[in-house]
């Protein structure tokens, strides 16, 4: 399944520098979560700005630009092997879970992150 499929059958698709990565609290499946700065919303923007704006009602800000996401579900081994790392760049492919959180988003053996670059970038605007 190629990245533009998988950008189809995911809710949010962004491209994000992480932050910080921390384990999850009461988990068992090792899987652990993320802070990232977006610097690109390629699809699901109305998704985005309604998660923003539930969690800061109260702040005037474009929620759009330059905002700090939080995924959770991220690196679960029984799902994928591919892990976000701090410092580095990439496009996530997510789904918005019933509470509100963006969520890693699993397609077969393939995980919700793939190393940015702008050509993939400029593909999935397309």
């Amino acid at each position: 399944m190629g990245l533009e499929e998988r950008a189809i059958d995911s809710e949010v698709v962004l491209a994000a520098y992480t932050r910080t990565v921390h384990k999850l609290k009461k988990n068992s499946s090792n899987s652990y979560s993320a802070e990232f700065l977006v610097f690109n919303i390629i699809k699901g923007e109305d998704r985005v700005v309604e998660i923003y704006q539930q969690r800061k009602p109260s702040s005037p800000r474009d929620c759009t630009e330059s905002q700090i996401g939080e995924c959770v579900q991220l690196g679960d081994p029984s799902k994928c092997e591919s892990d976000v790392n701090p410092g580095e760049t990439y496009i996530l492919l997510l789904d918005v879970l019933a509470s509100g959180e963006l969520s890693a988003r699993y397609d077969g053996a393939y995980g919700p992150a793939v190393v940015y670059s702008r050509d993939k970038e400029t593909a999935l605007e397309a």
